[in-house]
């Protein structure tokens, strides 16, 4: 197997909670250098990672050591300076979400497309949970898929991240960013029409409807909020055909109207009647392919020795940004 060698770039919570355990688990992946500002944290995890450098200078990291790909988590502010300080530079990038901190900076960025070549991955890994993969497959394997209802309920953020003017803001940064990433993936298209619906329930916590209208009569509706006590998430699909999948946290699937398929999943309780198709996901599938992190790292590894085109590359990220900058504008106005 042909290894790929990183460079990380960004070791706190998220790295540690999410990106660390997938990492592990990922074949060809190894770990060649490790930057963070706090050298004595580097050299920890210079320990975990089996790391041969430690950098207090992410610069020097990219200019000095031999690597194929750097995996970078931290600010969208940082995400930025890092994207086009490597602009120049022969390395692949697996990015994680959000990449940038806005519409115009990610287009500032997009302007030197000739020199991204495709080498930047961003990392949307609900989007790469195998349970919502086989979901889109099977809903979109004879009909064109044609509405979409999304509910994403949380208990954070509470407060602004990354210098964000409202918790609306950070919240769709940092968590609405995968629904809407997701609707752009399948539709392929600019919405024609962005509507946000939003109810106030406390100072700082919301229920947010959004509801992005396509071509041909496609929709997205997509609802979040910050005030539950955990996360919940489930995906509803619907085809022309009027099939019916329904996702809840990765886990469960529910089917109506389908007919004349076998389902190549990794499943446990398989429940059929006349009305409804129900499978439980096999509680021995690792959680980091479920939930993405490790299936995104597998694909990310795959595109940097080009046995596949990115499945994830920045400049799909545009119109993502486009429905985020049109949302934040309509959230101001409602607030005013």
């Amino acid at each position: 197997m042909k290894l790929v060698k990183l460079g990380i770039i960004g070791i706190g919570n998220h790295f540690q909670e999410k990106l660390l355990p997938a990492l592990m688990i990922t074949k060809g992946l190894v770990v060649d250098s490790v930057y963070s500002s706090d050298i004595n944290k580097a050299k920890k995890f210079k320990d975990i990672l089996g790391a041969k450098q430690i950098f207090d200078n992410w610069k020097k990291l990219i200019d000095q050591s031999d690597i194929d790909a750097l995996i970078v988590t931290g600010s969208p502010d940082f995400h930025q300076k890092i994207i086009t300080y490597c602009l120049e530079k022969d390395c692949f990038i697996f990015v994680e979400k959000p990449p940038v901190k806005d519409f115009r900076s990610l287009k500032l960025i997009l302007e030197q497309k000739e020199k991204i070549k495709n080498r930047i991955f961003v990392g949307y890994s609900f989007r790469h949970s195998q349970s919502y993969d086989n979901l889109v497959k099977i809903l979109s394997r004879e009909s064109e898929i044609v509405y979409l209802n999304f509910r994403y309920l949380t208990n954070k953020p509470k407060d602004l991240l990354w210098h964000c003017k409202s918790v609306f803001e950070s919240y769709i940064l940092a968590i609405g960013i995968h629904p809407i990433e997701m609707a752009i993936n399948i539709f392929k298209s600019k919405p024609k029409k962005i509507d946000l619906f939003l109810t106030r329930i406390k100072e700082r916590d919301f229920v947010a409807n959004l509801a992005l209208s396509f071509i041909s009569g496609k929709n997205a509706l997509i609802e979040i909020s910050n005030c539950s006590n955990k996360l919940e998430m489930e995906y509803k699909i619907i085809n022309r055909k009027g099939e019916i999948g329904i996702l809840t946290g990765f886990e469960k699937f529910r089917f109506y109207n389908l007919k004349n398929i076998e389902l190549n999943l990794t499943l446990e309780d398989i429940v059929r009647d006349r009305y409804e198709i129900i499978y439980q996901v096999s509680s021995t599938e690792n959680d980091y392919y479920k939930n993405g992190y490790g299936r995104e790292l597998e694909l990310f590894y795959k595109t940097v020795i080009g046995e596949i085109e990115n499945p994830s590359p920045l400049e799909e990220s545009l119109l993502v940004y486009y429905v985020i900058d049109q949302l934040i504008k309509k959230y101001q106005k409602l607030k005013s």
